[in-house]
């Protein structure tokens, strides 16, 4: 019975061992499968999040390329077009003035004050004279309009570009107009004095009328009814034509009187006669909205390109005439 006994305990130890190693190979082998499954988990998240982070880095890639590339072609755009056309204007007038003191002669001409005086004949007449006012070199009057031309556009062209640009898309570029007057009024000076227009006063008056035609033209341009801007303009027109016909006055007066004066200084009259017409046409048919000066941007490329070429045509028909 003992025997039995102990056999019996000795089978259940056995059992349960053997169930005991059966446990724990089963929690071994799930234990196992969940590290496994853990570390592929754990491994595709990593592999996902890398995926991840490469995509987004491409499309980040993509995205830096395309605003670069955007930037450049809106560099490369403005360079070929409104930004070009002032450097374009700055380095001609540049050129121009080395030009006008190293092959240009002196041209000097005598302002004069003209008054009533009495007559050296008669004590109880009144005669007219004149008294010399300013001798100036033209040289140095072109040589200034030249500078103040190539500052400005080169100003324009590099620091002052981002209000030049958004004043030139809405038409209210009021640099311009002043630049215009000034390159107006001293190639008004130059052309009346090469004529034989030495009046201090004459001379004067016709500058004030052109400052003026200018301001209206600006009115012009910046104004919003449609008949206000007609009449604006229409009046500068006038007036600008005014100060052009006295020119034409003084030139036919010479000639009547047998005064003939080199071809030249007639072409300079023409010249800047030229540019007055330029922008006048350019605003004339951007109120009509013609085809080419329909666009704010459009209108402001004619008027660079119509001071560019005007100028330099003035400016290069002065230095041909008196090479030296």
């Amino acid at each position: 019975g003992n025997l039995c006994y102990t056999f019996a305990m000795a089978k259940r130890d056995n059992t349960k061992k053997s169930g005991g190693k059966q446990a724990s190979k089963a929690r071994a082998r799930k234990t196992s499968a969940a590290s496994t499954s853990k570390k592929r988990t754990t491994k595709g998240a990593a592999k996902k999040r890398t995926t991840t982070k490469k995509s987004t880095t491409k499309k980040q890639s993509a995205k830096q390329s395309v605003g670069m590339n955007a930037r450049i072609k809106a560099l490369t755009s403005e360079l070929h077009g409104l930004r070009g056309l002032h450097v374009l204007s700055a380095a001609v007038f540049a050129g121009l003035i080395a030009f006008v003191y190293t092959v240009m002669e002196a041209v000097e001409r005598t302002k004069v004050i003209s008054y009533a005086a009495t007559d050296a004949l008669r004590e109880d007449a009144l005669a007219p004279a004149i008294q010399n006012f300013l001798t100036i070199d033209l040289r140095h009057l072109l040589a200034a309009g030249l500078g103040v031309a190539a500052v400005y556009s080169l100003f324009i062209a590099t620091r002052g570009w981002n209000n030049y640009i958004s004043r030139a898309k809405k038409g209210t570029v009021v640099s311009r107009w002043l630049i215009a007057a000034i390159l107006g009024v001293i190639g008004l000076k130059v052309s009346f004095l090469l004529v034989g227009v030495f009046d201090v006063l004459l001379l004067s008056v016709l500058a004030v009328m052109l400052i003026g035609a200018t301001y209206l033209a600006y009115r012009a341009d910046v104004e919003t009814v449609k008949k206000r801007k007609a009449n604006l303009f229409l009046t500068a027109v006038v007036t600008a034509a005014v100060v052009v016909l006295a020119a034409v006055v003084f030139i036919a007066t010479s000639m009547w009187h047998g005064v003939t004066l080199p071809i030249s200084n007639y072409i300079v009259v023409d010249f800047f006669a030229l540019g007055l017409l330029g922008y006048g046409v350019n605003q004339l048919f951007s109120l009509k909205k013609r085809k080419g000066f329909a666009k704010s941007e459009e209108v402001e490329r004619n008027y660079v390109l119509v001071t560019t070429a005007a100028t330099a045509l003035f400016a290069g028909t002065l230095i041909i005439a008196f090479i030296s």
